[in-house]
């Protein structure tokens, strides 16, 4: 669980930090596959949020 804080982390820091927008792109499919597929990561399934 302690890596899937830290990717979550790294993916938040590159998002907002990246001065291009390639390299603030790039963490998209790891954070939408945490979301979608997070059984594939040893975590349980949680229905997904919406954002309001």
């Amino acid at each position: 669980m302690k890596q899937i804080t830290l990717l979550r982390e790294l993916c938040d820091t590159m998002v907002s930090g990246s001065l291009c927008a390639m390299g603030g792109m790039t963490p998209f499919p790891v954070m939408s596959a945490l979301d979608h597929f997070p059984e594939d990561f040893g975590l349980p399934h949680m229905p997904a949020q919406k954002e309001a």
